[in-house]
């Protein structure tokens, strides 16, 4: 929206837009969604399923309604061809990020002390949340991955790669997609522990994934798989700090090969600070989840290249708003 186009009445409608956002969660979250997958039900019937007081579930089915999502006929209430494949697991659409979203509301609502105090405000660290957060949160980045891994690596300039390590890869998504490109290739998925144990349920519906090693570990602290040809950093940058990222890009350096390369895929900031869009917003993600993460600019990301040591240093547009950084060593 132009600014010229932005008036006090749609400002507040902005600021009211958490309103519908989490009339969505609270549904979710409450299992609405499943207990109408088979049939229409009476709110009252809903409620009995979840548990839930009989008032305050009908305004809410009410409210969905309103949004959408749900069709009302005779006090019957039943999914719309939308909500069905938006919010039930089984279809390929289903929205796998909305546990970590109802996650993503509870840290977003300390924003104002954030801003404050300029960080996380309480909250273990991630190194020491429990599996279940990890299995939301890589649900969410895996629904965000998957369906471009295959796009974004067949963008890179690679040749004969035949050690490619996925540094903080998660699902494997891209892991897997680096072993379908390079079928001969040895393929490594470093990440934490918690994630470790979690990946084969993902790896083991995509081709590829088997060939997939798994390697737990800490990757500002441990070793990293080595000498490799190839490392891949996706969504990784924007957790930490900047003196974090430029220890963890001269540990990759370490960790290749000569003529071995790095690549960094983020959000790829303008000297703004302002574009892309969605990277604006993500830096107050950090800043209200994570004790140091932000996005970076182009000239950020570089100088941590250089001063590794990295030569031929290049911007590789990939998929909107993301870009990809690489570097080789010589």
């Amino acid at each position: 929206m132009n600014q010229e186009e932005l008036t006090p009445e749609k400002i507040f409608e902005k600021a009211r837009s958490f309103m519908p956002a989490r009339i969505i969660l609270s549904a979710h979250e409450l299992g609405v969604f499943e207990v109408l997958r088979e049939k229409p039900r009476q709110s009252s019937e809903v409620a009995a399923f979840l548990s839930c007081d009989a008032r305050g579930m009908d305004r809410l089915l009410n409210a969905l309604v309103v949004l959408q999502l749900l069709k009302k006929n005779n006090n019957m209430f039943e999914l719309t061809d939308v909500a069905r494949r938006a919010f039930l697991p089984e279809s390929e659409e289903f929205l796998a990020g909305l546990d970590h979203a109802v996650q993503m509301w509870e840290t977003w609502s300390t924003l104002t002390d954030a801003v404050r105090c300029g960080g996380k405000v309480g909250g273990p660290p991630m190194t020491e949340r429990d599996r279940a957060y990890f299995e939301r949160f890589i649900k969410a980045m895996h629904a965000n991955s998957a369906p471009r891994a295959d796009d974004v690596i067949a963008k890179l300039p690679l040749a004969n790669v035949t050690f490619a390590v996925d540094v903080g890869g998660g699902s494997g998504a891209y892991a897997a997609s680096l072993a379908r490109r390079f079928p001969h290739a040895r393929v490594v998925l470093f990440d934490l522990p918690q994630v470790i144990e979690i990946a084969p349920d993902f790896l083991a519906k995509y081709e590829g994934g088997e060939r997939v090693e798994l390697v737990a570990g800490d990757m500002l602290k441990d070793e990293l798989p080595g000498p490799a040809d190839l490392i891949w950093l996706s969504a990784i940058v924007h957790m930490f700090s900047p003196q974090e990222n430029e220890e963890l890009v001269a540990r990759c350096h370490n960790a290749l090969a000569p003529g071995g390369k790095l690549a960094i895929q983020d959000f790829i900031m303008d000297e703004t600070r302002t574009s892309p869009p969605a990277g604006a917003i993500f830096a107050l993600n950090m800043l209200v989840a994570r004790d140091a993460g932000d996005t970076y600019t182009e000239s950020e990301v570089r100088g941590w290249f250089e001063k590794a040591g990295f030569t031929n240093v290049c911007r590789i547009d990939t998929i909107p708003p993301n870009a990809v950084i690489m570097g080789t060593k010589e």
